[in-house]
Formats: structure tokens, C-alpha cells, sequence
């Protein structure tokens, strides 16, 4: 995993968007004053990819958020496995925590969580980087507190770490696969074994060379039935095509003597019709001449009602004059009265303008008197929010401001007792010290006292010279009392750096209490002047909020004053308005009274002028006195013509009928005479058609020609009906010879199915002989597929056994090759294994750098999954790394921390591993001499040709002036920013 850019915003002492890029970074340092946030930016990277930090875990992370904020807000962009990933988290105060995680295709940023959520981002951040939360911690991200737990921890938490940085369980699950496909393959075979036992017993090269025979014989016999069938269907056919003959010669001798008694039938039909057609044809002279008398009067008739409309008009023209005559007196009136209605009207809307115009001087009067009050209303009700806002923003201020007090205090008291801490710490880290001390100074002189004491305590006679590495022949003589003294010393020695270690671990941890105390305080502080930033002290504040109240009270009173004039007002203004709505009210309707009158008084004189009008085009411009006296006489004239016409046209309305229905009894006579000739000719065509198909026959009789129609239509009718009976006797005779020749092919079918049954079997019937050769060939056929079949689904069967057999073979070799397999990668087996030898190799790969920046004291050896310091100064004495001072802890850890970041994607399988490409130190460095710090820098340098990111945060100004380039975290009032820095 290598980091490109980090994000955060209102996580702990970050309140605004701070950004880091990582892409120009390789080695490098942050620095900052104690309680800035430099160990916060280690902890927005763990809770950007995992959702919790080192210190915390997952629990009260709401407690992270910066004050002030409702949520904290981190963004880490960074590359894994090739791909580039950026994952994102919202932390709120309350409630619980969001995430996502997205990938760069080129072009845009895709979401790759499937189903969303912070479980399925989780899930997807521990695929793609290949490290749980706690190896990230031991392995990348090397916080507070945690940096040597890689180094002296307990042996199964570091297996468990490598097992993750190394892909290792993926060993263990192809064991636990070979293991399933194992059993899985066994018991396929034990199926397989089964099925061939209960299933294939029969399917052997023997039981196929027998069914194979039995084939041969059913064809045999089955091509001989076919023959039989062949030679039967021949017989068939004859005696089928006799039958047939027979059948049909019958059947033509039926129809021409049917034929012949239909003709019959027609003979006395032809003579009534042509009776019924002459009475109907003199009958239809008779009535049109009736017809014809009728229509002379009806034109008569109608000629003088056409004169008598072409002089006074038709009899509608009439009524519609007659009509507007008799109107003429009322519309007069009408016009007279409507004239004096619009007068009075018209001096009925001067009254009502003169009421409207005072009434509208009133309602302006009270409505500019209300506008006034309104005006006064809103200033001083803008002005009582503005003094109870005021007022409300002050109070709110003062319990800010007391909570912000008390937290000050508390923050203090904290910062107070983890000073008294750290200071303890210091007093018993410096006694241990000067302990150590003493104890080194002593053991240093009884080492000069007596040299050969101190080089050979511990050694028997063959151990190899400390001097000259030969065996030693005999002990030197040593003074006892020195060599028990100088042994004491050792113990005391040894002591005493173990107590001075424990002693500056405590005043280590103290401090970095008192540094998150300090910071704690530093923002109680700066929320309390951002409280106050406005008033003098706390009680400026207080003082300012009661005369606030004051302010508002008053302002309450004047508003509620001012309220109750403008609602006076409003009452009057309403009065007013209404008052003022009502006379426009009267003075339009007296206007829409006007409008009425008028319209009524022009449709009056429209209607009169229009009478006239009709009048005049018929009387000229003069219309007489007795003008509706003229009109009344001409429609009772017009009246009785018309009423002579319409009788004349009823007449020769019933004079039509009749010589209608003459003319179709006519016409029915004359189709019954058409349907009878239709119909002959339709029985001359039978007769024919059944002519030609006697002809078309196999072998038709001789007959006479069909005769000619006659002039008479009953005389053909009989001629026609005697040629039908003698045909008919002909084809009848016919047919009966056919039958004996059906009779004849029966009994030669008859004979040849009975060769094939069996003895004994009784003889068919002609028209089942043929049926029993089929059954016989078809059941012959039967045999012979079926014989062939079961020879075909028994060589299948033989091949199948034959597969069968095979893959029980091949399962077996590949069970015992994963039963080997699933031995050799067992979890205490193959993966103990790596795992021992993971850590030799780091042991030797960190002693390299160790061995170095220790000045040639110290390397690490591995065994029983245990680190051991090796001390080349004593003797190359081994000892558990438990007992190393707090800088020697420090120096072994970075060199492990180092070794690992540099060499675990070598030492994992292809792809399975790990790849870590950054590492983050966060203490530590404090506790080095200046060489060592010299030599722990070159190791750090050494790196830069690995492309490994190395992020450090330090205290020390000789690592900042060393390193050169890193970021500063700076504190700006009550936030913090992160800036570059260029030594």
C-alpha cells in the first residue's frame, strides 16, 4: 500500500480541509508543538482505511470530531495491487459512521463496493491492501505505544501478523480445499464403484457377440413376410378395383333412376305454369289503362295549385304574413314603454354617482390613516425582534461561556495531574539512571582491578581463550573474593538497566499524557476566547444580557400600544369599505339596469321594423288598412286546391298499386315458366354429367344418346324421363359382373394370408387378410428393430462401463496426490515452517542495519518464534530483548520495523502478500545519543532506494535538520494547519 494524498476536515485539532501529498514525498518528517495533531494524521489514515484509530479502537470516536463540528471528514488516495484507490469516511459527534471507497479508471472515479456500507467498504480495503487493522499497526503505521510490539510481543500475535503480511492463509485454505476435493473424489468413486456392480454387470463382449446374431435372424425373417405383404397388396387392389366397379355402376343406375322421376314430376308443372302466365298478362292490360285516366285529373289538379301559389304564395308565406300582421299593434306598445324606462334609469345613476363619489373620500380617508399605524407597527415590532434576538444571542453566549469556564478548569486540573506525573516519572527516571550508572562505574572498576576475573567468569577448562580464541589448558587462578564481586556487580549492572528501561518507558508514557492534557487545555482555552472574543470577561457578558432585557421589554410595551390603535383603525377602514363597496355595487347595477332598457327598447324596434319590412314585400311601400282580412282569403283559396290535388294524388296513388301488383303477378308467372326451363336444363346436365362419368368408367355399357330439348317444355320432360329408366336398367347389369370378379381376388388373398399363420389358426375373411399380412410384417419389423436396438444400447453400455472404469482409476492417482498435498500444508506443518523461517530471515536482515547503528553491539537471532538480542560487546551473550534499555528497544524495533518494510513482498508468494511501500515512525527518536541518531538517520536514507515512503515524527531539531524535507503542523488560534518545511 503507498499513500498519494490524505484529506482531513474537523478531526480532532483540524477543523478546516488540511491536504497532504504523498506523491513528492519519500523520506520526511513532521513536526509541530506538542498537542498540534501530527500523531492525528496517522490516526485519519487507520480510520480512512479501517474506520477505527490505534489509541482508540472503534469505540467513542465521536469523541475525535473537532469542536465545534458535527462531523470529522478523512480522504485517503492511495495505490495497491496497480490499481489507484481512494476511500472516504464521515465520523459523526453521534450516530453512526459512513463510507465508501472508490477506484480511478482512467477517466473518472468508479464505486467498487457491491453492496455499499461500511462493512463492504471494510471488506473491500482488507482484499485490496492484504493487512487487518492490528498488522497495519505493527507494520505501516507504527504509532504511540505500539512500536514494539512487532519486537517483544507475545509469539502467537506475531504469528498471526505474518501470517496476514505473507498471504499465508492461503496455504491453509488449499490444504482445507484438497482435503474437501479428497473426500469429494472418494466418494464419487464409492458411487461410480456401485453403479457399476447394480447397473453394468451384463454390458461384456460376450453378451454383445449374442445380441449381435439374434439381429441377423430377425432380418432374415422379416424380409420374407415382406415379400408375402408385397404379392397380398397386389390381390387387394384387384379385388378393391372390382368393388369399386360394382359399386359405381350401382351407383350411376340409382341416379339415372332418380333422375327419370324428377323429370316425370316436371311434366304436369310445365303445363300449369304456362296457364298462369296468359290469365297474368291480360290481367296487367286492364290496369294500365286504369292508370293512365287517373293521372289526366291529377294534373289537372295540379295545374291550378301552381297558379294560385305563383299569385298569392305558398300557404307557409301566408301564415308567416298573417302572422306578423296580428303583431303589429303589440310592438308598438312595446317600443313606447321601453322608452320611458330608459329615461328613469338614466336619472337613477346621477343619484347613485353623487353617493359613490362621498363614500370613496371616506374609505381613503381611513385607509391612509391605517397605512400610518401599520408603518408605526412594523418598526417597532422589527425593532422588539431585534432587542429579544439580541437578548436570546447574549444569554446563549453566557452559558456558552460558563461551560467553556468549567471545562477550562477541568482541563486544567487534568493538565496539573499529568504534570505532577511526568515529573515523578522524570525523579524516578533519573535515579534509575544515576543507579545504572554507578552500577556500569563499578563493574568497570572491578574490571580493571582484575581483568582476567572478568574475562574468564564463567568459563571451564577446553572453552576457547576470550583473548587468544584457544582452548583453554587450565583455569586461571583468580581471587575469589574479586570474581564474586565482580559477578555481583554484573547482576547489579544488569538490574539497574533493566529498572533504568521500565523507568524511562513510564516517563515516556507520562509525557505523552501530559502532551494530550496540554493540547486538551490549549483548546478549552481557545473555545472560552472565542466565547468572549467580543467582552472584556464573563461578567461584561452577564452585564450585558440583563440590559438587553430591559431594551426588549420595553420595546414589547410600545409594540402592544401601537397594536391596539391599528386594530381600532382596521375596524374603521372596514366599515368604510364596505360602505364604499356598496355604493359601487348600486351604481352598477343601475348601470346594468341601463344597458337592459336599452336593449329592449332596440330588440322592440328591431322586431316592428322587421314586420314592416316582411309586409312591404308583399304589399309594396303603402300596407293596407284590411291587410290581414286579404291575407285570411287568399290562404282559404290556396287551402282548397291543394286539398283537390292531394285527392286526385290518391287516386292515382291507388290506380299505381293496383297496376304494381298486376305486374308482378305477371312477372312471378313468367319466373315460375324461367325456373321451370332452369330446372330442366339442370336435369339435362345431371343426366349428361352422369353420361360422362358412365363413360369415363373401366368398362362402361353401351347406351343411346341423351334426346334433344322439344318445342313443348312437358313433351321433353317426358322424353328425358324414359332414356333415364333404360339406362339404368343397362348399368345395373353392369355392376353385378363386377362382383364376381371382387369375389375371384378375395379368395387369392384369402389363401395367401392363411400360408403365413400358424397351424391351426382360423382362416381370415377377405376384408381381413390383407390386415393380417401387415400385422405380420409389422410385428416381423417389430422384432428386427428391436433386436437392433438392444445390440446398439448394449455396445453403449459396454463403452460406458469402459469410462466408468477409467475415471475411477484417474480419481484414485489424484486422491493420493491430495491427500499428500493437504499433509505437507498444514497449518502446523508448512506455515510453522515459513513462518520460523520468515523470521530468521528478518532476525538476519534487521541485525544488518542493527549491527550498524548500534556501533557493532548488537544483532537479533529468532527461535521458537521468540526475538533474542545478541550483545557482541558481553561476550556475545544472548538475552531476551525484554532486557534492552528504552533506546536499545528503540534502535532494535526500527531495525525489525525497517527489515520488514523493505523485505516482506520478497519473502511472500507471488500476488499472496502484502506489498508495503510506506512506513510511519511516531516516537522514540528522543531516546538516542547523537551517533546513534546520526546512524539511525543514514539507515532511514538508505531506504530512499527502495522507493519506500518513510514518514517520521520527531521532537528532535537534529532529525528535522537531517532529513531536510518534511511538514510542520502549526497551531493557528483554536485550529490547526499543516504547512511544508524546508530545513
Amino acid at each position: 500500500m503507498r499513500p498519494r494524498r490524505l484529506e482531513i476536515e474537523g478531526f480532532t485539532a483540524f477543523r478546516t480541509k488540511q491536504e497532504i501529498d504523498f506523491t513528492q514525498l519519500d523520506l520526511f518528517v513532521i513536526t509541530g508543538p506538542t498537542g498540534a495533531g501530527k500523531t492525528s494524521l496517522l490516526d485519519a489514515m487507520a480510520l480512512a482505511l479501517y474506520g477505527q484509530v490505534p489509541r482508540m479502537g472503534k469505540q467513542g470516536l465521536g469523541q475525535l470530531v473537532s469542536h465545534g463540528s458535527a462531523e470529522a471528514r478523512v480522504l485517503l488516495e492511495f495505490e495497491s495491487g496497480g490499481e489507484r484507490l481512494q476511500v472516504a469516511r464521515r465520523q459523526p459527534r453521534r450516530g453512526a459512521q459512513s463510507a465508501r471507497i472508490e477506484r480511478f479508471d482512467g477517466e473518472r472515479w468508479v464505486d467498487i463496493a457491491e453492496r455499499g456500507g461500511v462493512r463492504a467498504v471494510n471488506e473491500a480495503v482488507l482484499e485490496r491492501v492484504k493487512l487487518d487493522f492490528d498488522s497495519f499497526c505493527k507494520a505501516v503505521v507504527l504509532p504511540q505505544g505500539e512500536f514494539a510490539r512487532f519486537l517483544k510481543g507475545d509469539a502467537a500475535e506475531r504469528r498471526t501478523t505474518l501470517v496476514t503480511l505473507l498471504g499465508l492463509n492461503a496455504y491453509e485454505q488449499m490444504a482445507k480445499l484438497a482435503r474437501g476435493r479428497a473426500r469429494e473424489l472418494v466418494v464419487r468413486g464409492d458411487q461410480t464403484r456401485t453403479i457399476l456392480a447394480e447397473q453394468y454387470a451384463d454390458a461384456t463382449a460376450e453378451t454383445l457377440t449374442v445380441a449381435e446374431a439374434e439381429v441377423v435372424t430377425a432380418a432374415a425373417a422379416a424380409e420374407l413376410v415382406a415379400k408375402r405383404l408385397d404379392e397380398g397388396r397386389a390381390h387387394e387392389r384387384a379385388r378393391v378395383e372390382a368393388v369399386s366397379d360394382a359399386a359405381t355402376a350401382a351407383g350411376f343406375a340409382t341416379r339415372l333412376r332418380v333422375l327419370g322421376e324428377d323429370l316425370g314430376a316436371e311434366v304436369a308443372r310445365c303445363r300449369a305454369a304456362e296457364a298462369s302466365a296468359a290469365g297474368a298478362a291480360v290481367a296487367r292490360g286492364r290496369e294500365g289503362e286504369a292508370v293512365t285516366a287517373v293521372l289526366a285529373l291529377l294534373a289537372s289538379a295540379d295545374a291550378a295549385v301552381t297558379a294560385l301559389r305563383e299569385r298569392a304564395g305558398t300557404r307557409e308565406a301566408l301564415g308567416r304574413l298573417i302572422h306578423a300582421a296580428e303583431r303589429r299593434p303589440s310592438l308598438d306598445e312595446r317600443v313606447t314603454e321601453a322608452e320611458r324606462g330608459v329615461a328613469a334609469v338614466a336619472a337613477r345613476i346621477v343619484e347613485l354617482s353623487a353617493a359613490l363619489e362621498k363614500t370613496t373620500s371616506d374609505a381613503a380617508a381611513a385607509t391612509q390613516a391605517v397605512s400610518v399605524a401599520a408603518a408605526d407597527e412594523t418598526r417597532l415590532r422589527e425593532a422588539a425582534e431585534t432587542l429579544s434576538a439580541e437578548r436570546a444571542g447574549l444569554v446563549r453566549l453566557a452559558q456558552d461561556a460558563e461551560k467553556a469556564a468549567a471545562t477550562v478548569v477541568r482541563a486544567q486540573a487534568t493538565v496539573d495531574g499529568a504534570a505532577a506525573s511526568a515529573a515523578a516519572a522524570d525523579v524516578v527516571a533519573e535515579a534509575a539512571a544515576l543507579t545504572l550508572a554507578d552500577a556500569e562505574e563499578t563493574l568497570a572498576t572491578l574490571h580493571r582491578v582484575h581483568t582476567v576475573a572478568g574475562l574468564v567468569v564463567g568459563l571451564a577448562v577446553g572453552d576457547p581463550c576470550p583473548v587468544c580464541e584457544r582452548p583453554l589448558a587450565s583455569h586461571p587462578p583468580v581471587d575469589d573474593d574479586v570474581a564474586e564481586r565482580l559477578a555481583a556487580a554484573d547482576a547489579s549492572c544488569a538490574t539497574a538497566c533493566a529498572a533504568a528501561g521500565l523507568a524511562r518507558e513510564e516517563r515516556s508514557g507520562a509525557r505523552g499524557q501530559l502532551e494530550l492534557a496540554e493540547g486538551r487545555l490549549t483548546d478549552a482555552r481557545a473555545a472560552l476566547a472565542e466565547v468572549l472574543s467580543e467582552h472584556a470577561d464573563r461578567a461584561g457578558l452577564e452585564a450585558a444580557a440583563a440590559e438587553s432585557t430591559v431594551r426588549a421589554e420595553a420595546a414589547g410595551s410600545a409594540l402592544t400600544a401601537v397594536t391596539t390603535t391599528l386594530t381600532r383603525l382596521r375596524g374603521a377602514e372596514g366599515t368604510a369599505n364596505v360602505a364604499l363597496e356598496a355604493a359601487k355595487n348600486h351604481l352598477e347595477a343601475a348601470r346594468g339596469d341601463q344597458v337592459t332598457r336599452r336593449q329592449l327598447r332596440t330588440t322592440a324596434l328591431d322586431e316592428r321594423d322587421s314586420v314592416d319590412a316582411l309586409l312591404r314585400s308583399r304589399f309594396g311601400e303603402t300596407i293596407p288598412g284590411d291587410v290581414l282580412d286579404q291575407l285570411t282569403a287568399a290562404r282559404a283559396e290556396l287551402v282548397v286546391a291543394e286539398t283537390a290535388a292531394e285527392e286526385a294524388r290518391s287516386s292515382a296513388d291507388v290506380a299505381r298499386g293496383r297496376q304494381r301488383e298486376a305486374d308482378e303477378a305477371h312477372a312471378q308467372a313468367e319466373k315460375a315458366l324461367n325456373a321451370i326451363d332452369l330446372h330442366l336444363g339442370t336435369l339435362r346436365t345431371r343426366v349428361e354429367t352422369t353420361l360422362d362419368e358412365v363413360h369415363r368408367g373401366t368398362s362402361p355399357p353401351a347406351l343411346a344418346r341423351i334426346p334433344e330439348p322439344a318445342p313443348a317444355r312437358d313433351e321433353w320432360a317426358s322424353a328425358l324421363a324414359g332414356w333415364c329408366d333404360v339406362a339404368s336398367a343397362a348399368l345395373a347389369s353392369a355392376g353385378a359382373g363386377s362382383s364376381e370378379a371382387a369375389e375371384r381376388a378375395g379368395a387369392a388373398l384369402v389363401v395367401l394370408a392363411s400360408a403365413g399363420a400358424p397351424a391351426g389358426a382360423p382362416v381370415p375373411a377377405a376384408a381381413d387378410a390383407l390386415a393380417a399380412l401387415v400385422r405380420d410384417e409389422r410385428a416381423a419389423s417389430e422384432l428386427h428393430v428391436q433386436a437392433r436396438t438392444a445390440a446398439k444400447h448394449l455396445e453403449q453400455r459396454v463403452q460406458q462401463r469402459a469410462q466408468l472404469e477409467a475415471e475411477v482409476a484417474a480419481d484414485s492417482e489424484l486422491i493420493a496426490v491430495l491427500e499428500v498435498l493437504a499433509r505437507e500444508l498444514r497449518a502446523d506443518h508448512f506455515i510453522d515452517f515459513v513462518v520460523q523461517e520468515t523470521l530468521d530471515i528478518l532476525a538476519l536482515r534487521a541485525s544488518e542495519e542493527l549491527h550498524r547503528i548500534s556501533d557493532g553491539r548488537y544483532s537479533l537471532v529468532s527461535a521458537d518464534a521468540q526475538f533474542s538480542v545478541v550483545d557482541h560487546v558481553n561476550a556475545d551473550e544472548q538475552r531476551s530483548v525484554r532486557t534492552l534499555s528504552g533506546g536499545e528497544t528503540f534502535m532494535a524495533s526500527l531495525s525489525l520495523a525497517l527489515a520488514l518494510s523493505k523485505h516482506v513482498s520478497e519473502l511472500a508468494g507471488e500476488g499472496l502478500g502484502a506489498r508495503l511501500e510506506a512506513v510511519f515512525i511516531d516516537e522514540g527518536f528522543g531516546t538516542l545519543d547523537p551517533e546513534t541518531l546520526s546512524e539511525v538517520i543514514d539507515a532511514l536514507e538508505r531506504l530512499r532506494e527502495d522507493e519506500l515512503i518513510i514518514g517520521v515524527i520527531s521532537h528532535v531539531p537534529a532529525l528535522a535538520e537531517r532529513i531536510g524535507v518534511g511538514l510542520e503542523v502549526r497551531k493557528e488560534g483554536n485550529r490547526s494547519v499543516i504547512v511544508e518545511a524546508t530545513q
